[in-house]
């Protein structure tokens, strides 16, 4: 049994397109991927995007200045139906996996995982409060790897 895991995107890009892994330049987004990579592999890893829905960390696009948090409750319900169609799939695949969410709520409330329990580590956190706990995890990981 391994992980998925989903990190939502955030407004800090890179300026040029590039895979999607170096657009996203925020702290919080380096955090959470540092994070996800020490619990699974690049493939099992996804972005969530007010643009472009969910996506690999290799896929190539450029810079945009669209959020959740500014769209109304019914545009993210019609973004989440998409998104919910493309967890589908990845849920097909990796039937055993576990899900880990590494989004703010405008991110998760309208997404289905299909009765499959969802790990939110941070949520109801501020930005600084996610930074710290991530921190957390990973050296709870490192921790936890020097002992076995």
């Amino acid at each position: 049994m391994g992980y998925i895991v989903l990190i939502s995107c955030c407004s800090k890009k890179a300026k040029d397109p590039c895979p999607a892994k170096d657009l996203y330049i925020s702290p919080l987004f380096k955090k959470s991927l540092d994070y996800a990579r020490k619990l699974t592999s690049d493939d099992k890893i996804f972005i969530l995007s007010a643009k472009h829905h969910l996506f690999s960390l290799t896929k190539e696009i450029s810079s945009y200045d669209i959020t959740l948090n500014t769209m109304s409750i019914q545009e993210r319900k019609n973004w989440a139906r998409i998104v919910n169609c493309q967890i589908e799939e990845i849920l097909k695949n990796n039937q055993k996996d576990d899900i880990i969410v590494l989004a703010g709520e405008n991110y998760r409330e309208f997404l289905d995982f299909k009765g499959r329990p969802v790990n939110v580590p941070l949520k109801g956190m501020r930005i600084g409060q996610m930074l710290e706990r991530l921190n957390e995890l990973i050296n709870e990981y490192y921790d936890n790897d020097k002992i076995s």
